[in-house]
């Protein structure tokens, strides 16, 4: 199994990088290029509004922007997609990503996480 940990914000924000900052990747998809740059900034101002009174919101709201970023990864190889399609699901399905991951149907009760707290 090939798998990423970050244990650093540089590691993390690197990894989406380097598909924006790739000269064949950014002219092949200029559109979802444009929307990681902008959910990865989104994060970043996130990550510094954390506090102890906001936290469970904002961790909320960063494991959504993340789960659009790997929507958006995994359907762009997919060639019957447009750009547009493939940001159009990652903005509506994000609160699924995790849900379905684990392999529970939108339905089914999930267990008492934060990865199901999505809104």
């Amino acid at each position: 199994m090939n798998k990423k940990l970050f244990l650093t914000e540089q590691e993390y924000f690197n990894y989406f990088k380097q598909f924006y900052s790739d000269t064949f990747f950014s002219s092949r998809y200029p559109l979802i290029c444009e929307e990681m740059k902008d959910i990865c900034t989104e994060v970043k101002q996130k990550i510094k509004q954390i506090n102890s009174d906001n936290y469970f919101k904002t961790h909320s709201e960063i494991l959504a922007l993340d789960s659009r970023m790997q929507i958006i990864l995994s359907l762009v190889d997919m060639k019957e997609l447009s750009e547009q399609d493939i940001l159009k699901f990652s903005k509506n399905d994000y609160k699924y990503y995790f849900t379905e991951l684990c392999g529970f149907n939108i339905r089914d009760k999930t267990p008492c996480s934060l990865y199901f707290s999505i809104k």
